[in-house]
């Protein structure tokens, strides 16, 4: 199990880990840990009111990509979800939407909808991100004079026996009205017999945004959306870095943000506040609190178009806190990034081929690389890869196709992503697995859109594999299973790998498929341990490969019936543990 201050350090430095992201771009975008498991949240509250005005603009950047700017499904992604199997709700439908209470919406938005390909959004937004986003979608079946007609209704009728703000009833705490469906809200409160079923509606409308803080009054001189002041003694400081050697920015604001980890394991955002950066690129956040538990804070700016962010833990007995901001110029030369090793993986299944491709990924200028144009909505992409056409069942490991990873040309399924990588000399390892269709022989290609260093296959023994320059290296026995393993020395961008895989049907479809879910889990708190005390280096390419043959033999153990489910989810946590302390 991943401690609670390791998941709380995870959410809180998100940017940090990511280096940068657009300015557009949720921080991270996309779920940052889509392997941690989906925590139990039914009974889930706002800690404050929602903000639906703040949840629209969270909407627009993250969800109408699928489900369309107006809530009915057609967004620029949903062509794509539908044709991977999933499905996008018409959450503009009011017979969908009148039986839906804010709790379970809430939940989903948390914890994703694997079945229909919605990604959870737990680390990439805040708690009361997501709840202002949860009420912001109701809007899109509340018909448009609804507020105003409930609001005059029920100042006639119901506001002596509920309070003008509802508070005699409680109807303005978010915590009592957040399980109630709109459906319930009308039969549990709107008892007047003589309003019209529209009238009724309204009403149930009305009641509902009581909880919230876009339309009903606050109970306290508080701005909706805005959190109460939170102060303390403490400061938070720092200055401005332009590691690209240019000059540090004029002009910009400069956010802070508190968050922390509550008794019950929730993420609590407790402070916002903004300074403009002084001329001398420094900037500080006086009589900030620092006399609590598990909580952290963060800085960011944005600068020319890209998010920056630096963040770190609550220290109660060192109530000053340094926070750095580094920034970097941006480019958009593809040769700013290069792949150190291309590793694949490839094994036979039932009339299919299983790849599992590993990509460890660094910059190689001082500048941040981002593409032309935007690759969805205002999000440009970083590191590119273009997939087979016939590729399915398609898998990203920390970040899921459609959200931090975006399809941008069916044509070549090219594919890009939008986290940006930081030129710290670092690399990054992005995972993808897929399928594709196999009888006795195929050619697989693969169009390299970055320069590639280094090639490693290990490809199951019996699977022939050539490509131009391709050398045979050595051999792995990975659970009984043998591979053989080839290396090509280098690949420039625009090039395009052509392997041609053959077998002679030998039994090889018999074979249990190991690699069915091979790295299901990437390296996250590997990520967080980095983070905090730096990344130990390792011969090239073994890391990758390390990944493969050991990931392998733990699914192959669990797929062949080895091993019982818990066991299994216990030795992948403890491989977690083991690849974060060696990475």
């Amino acid at each position: 199990m991943i401690p609670k201050k390791t998941s709380l350090i995870l959410l809180m430095l998100a940017a940090a880990l990511a280096g940068c992201n657009l300015a557009t771009d949720p921080v991270p975008a996309g779920p940052v840990q889509s392997s941690l498991d989906a925590q139990p949240i039914e009974d889930a509250v706002p800690a404050a009111r929602p903000d639906p005005a703040a949840g629209e603009a969270i909407y627009l950047e993250n969800c109408a990509a699928c489900h369309g700017p107006n809530g009915q499904g057609g967004g620029e992604l949903a062509e794509q979800v539908a044709e991977q199997g999933g499905n996008i709700p018409n959450i503009a439908d009011f017979d969908r939407v009148q039986g839906r209470d804010p709790q379970t919406w809430y939940q989903i938005t948390t914890n994703g909808n694997i079945g229909n390909l919605m990604p959870p959004w737990q680390q990439a937004l805040t708690d009361a991100e997501r709840w202002d986003v949860t009420y912001y979608m109701y809007s899109f079946a509340r018909p448009d004079d609804a507020l105003e007609v409930g609001r005059a209704l029920y100042a006639q009728r119901f506001a002596a026996e509920y309070g003008p703000d509802g508070g005699l009833a409680g109807l303005n705490d978010p915590a009592q009205m957040a399980p109630l469906s709109l459906a319930a809200i009308r039969e549990q409160f709107v008892t007047d017999e003589d309003l019209s079923e529209e009238q009724a509606w309204a009403v149930a409308w009305y009641i509902q945004s009581l909880s919230t803080g876009g339309t009903a009054e606050p109970e306290a001189e508080t701005a909706p959306g805005v959190l109460p002041e939170a102060t303390g003694d403490g400061v938070v400081r720092g200055e401005v870095i332009n590691a690209s050697g240019g000059p540090a920015p004029t002009g910009v604001t400069v956010r802070l943000s508190g968050a922390r980890l509550t008794e019950e394991g929730q993420i609590e955002e407790f402070l916002v506040r903004e300074e403009p950066l002084m001329p001398d690129a420094s900037f500080a956040f006086e009589a900030v609190p620092f006399d609590l538990e598990e909580a952290a804070y963060t800085v960011s700016l944005v600068y020319d178009g890209v998010l920056f962010n630096n963040g770190a833990l609550v220290d109660p007995a060192q109530p000053a806190l340094e926070l750095p901001l580094v920034i970097y110029e941006n480019t958009t030369d593809p040769d700013a990034l290069v792949i150190e090793t291309l590793s694949l993986a490839v094994r036979q299944e039932a009339a299919s081929l299983r790849v599992v491709q590993i990509m460890e990924v660094r910059s190689t200028t001082e500048s941040v690389y981002v593409t032309e144009e935007p690759v969805v909505g205002g999000r440009r992409g970083s590191f590119g890869l273009r997939l087979p056409l016939d590729a399915f069942g398609v898998r990203f490991e920390g970040g899921e196709l459609g959200s931090r990873f975006i399809l941008t040309d069916r044509s070549n399924n090219t594919v890009y992503d939008t986290r940006l990588l930081p030129p710290d000399g670092d690399p990054r390892t992005i995972i993808v697995s897929y399928s594709l269709p196999f009888e006795q022989a195929r050619d697989v290609a693969l169009s390299m859109l970055h320069d590639v260093e280094s090639v490693v296959i290990l490809a199951e023994e019996g699977l022939r594999t050539s490509a131009p320059g391709l050398a045979e290296t050595g051999s792995d026995v990975v659970g009984g299973v043998p591979y053989v393993q080839y290396r090509l020395s280098d690949l420039t961008r625009g090039e395009t790998l052509v392997l041609s895989l053959s077998t002679g049907g030998a039994g090889l479809a018999a074979l249990s498929t190991a690699l069915g879910a091979l790295l299901v889990v990437l390296v996250v708190a590997g990520v967080v341990y980095t983070l905090l005390f730096g990344r130990r280096t390792t011969p090239e390419g073994e890391l990758s490969r390390d990944l493969l043959v050991r990931v392998a033999e733990l699914d192959r153990q669990f797929e062949s019936g080895q091993m019982d489910r818990f066991t299994y989810e216990v030795r992948r946590a403890e491989l977690k543990a083991e690849l974060a302390e060696m990475d």
